[in-house]
């Protein structure tokens, strides 16, 4: 045995360990001031697979689309089934040469309504959104009488200058050439409510591009127009309003209402009124008050709105029920 391993072995015997058998719990300013705390370490395993983002499962999802025909004349597709109806969606495409991410456009079931609106289901979102936006391509290729309108994508503009004639077309092609836009993109114009007030110097103007990419690169920038800086944003529509009852929330076409004028109130559509009114009153406002047995003071300031401006109050509460969805 070496003098070391002696000398610990002596030093073990002469100094035993004490234990003491009932410890003192420690004080709360010991545990306060206890500078070896024991810190949870918390087991985190991480997932062998990743969750993918929403892109990528949206991806793999099944796209569904909503095809809208003409409310007058004759109906697409009447006497064909829904076998037909992809088989010869399906040759259309095929003409055109139509490919999306590389691969051929998959119709996977068709629901045709007795309105003659049919519903496509395809393999993902992006065939879905392809012949959603480029109907105007293969709908009458597929039936003739299946017709449709360019999708078109607008953009707000903001303070613009009232003296901008949207009617001229020379002066319109020099806006396009000044922000390098192509002036077949641009299909319409249209200035957002009405320029009646003289002393108004600026207006917002919606601009409808055919071009889907040269709308988004506008809204993400901005738009000039004899030096000035134009702010251009999303246009976000307000509600569907009926042009037959009036009512708020869906359309003319789908309307199972009886029509009412909104300039005399009685039953028959606002086309057949042919007579000159100056009356600006909200004939739907003023029947709701009569109908709930009210008075009606006709030089009431709350009727005074056309029954299509935001100002009518149904149309109003769901405009700002749509602004607080968005802020969310």
């Amino acid at each position: 045995m070496s003098e070391v391993q002696r000398l610990k072995k002596n030093y073990s015997k002469s100094y035993p360990p004490t234990i003491n058998p009932n410890p003192k719990p420690p004080t709360f300013a010991e545990k306060l001031t206890q500078k070896t705390r024991i810190q949870p370490t918390p087991t985190r395993t991480p997932h062998p697979l990743p969750a993918p983002p929403n892109r990528a499962i949206n991806m793999f999802k099944q796209g569904n689309i909503l095809i809208r025909t003409k409310r007058e004349g004759e109906k697409p597709f009447q006497k064909d089934n829904a076998e037909k109806i992809a088989g010869k969606v399906i040759k259309a495409l095929k003409l055109l040469n139509v490919r999306v991410n590389g691969e051929e456009i998959e119709i996977r079931s068709v629901i045709r309504y007795e309105s003659g609106n049919v519903r496509f289901y395809t393999k993902d979102r992006a065939q879905a959104i392809w012949l959603l936006e480029n109907g105007h391509q293969w709908t009458h290729l597929a039936d003739p009488l299946f017709i449709t309108s360019q999708a078109l994508f607008p953009v707000l503009i903001h303070s613009v200058p009232t003296q901008f004639d949207i009617s001229d077309e020379l002066l319109v092609k020099e806006f396009c050439q000044e922000n390098n836009i192509p002036m077949e993109t641009l299909r319409k114009l249209k200035w957002v409510g009405y320029l009646c007030n003289e002393e108004k110097f600026h207006g917002s103007l919606i601009a409808y591009f055919s071009d889907k990419e040269i709308a988004n690169n506008i809204i993400r920038g901005h738009l000039e127009y004899k030096i000035s800086h134009l702010q251009t944003v999303s246009f976000q529509p307000g509600p569907i309003q009926c042009f037959n009852c009036p009512k708020v929330g869906h359309i003319a076409g789908s309307c199972k209402n009886r029509p009412m004028c909104i300039r005399c109130s009685h039953q028959h559509n606002i086309r057949e009124f042919k007579e000159e009114l100056e009356d600006k009153h909200c004939i739907r406002c003023m029947n709701y008050e009569m109908e709930n047995d009210k008075p009606v003071d006709r030089m009431d300031e709350n009727y005074f709105h056309f029954v299509f401006s935001n100002k009518f109050p149904i149309k109003k509460a769901k405009l700002e029920k749509s602004s607080m969805a968005r802020r969310l």
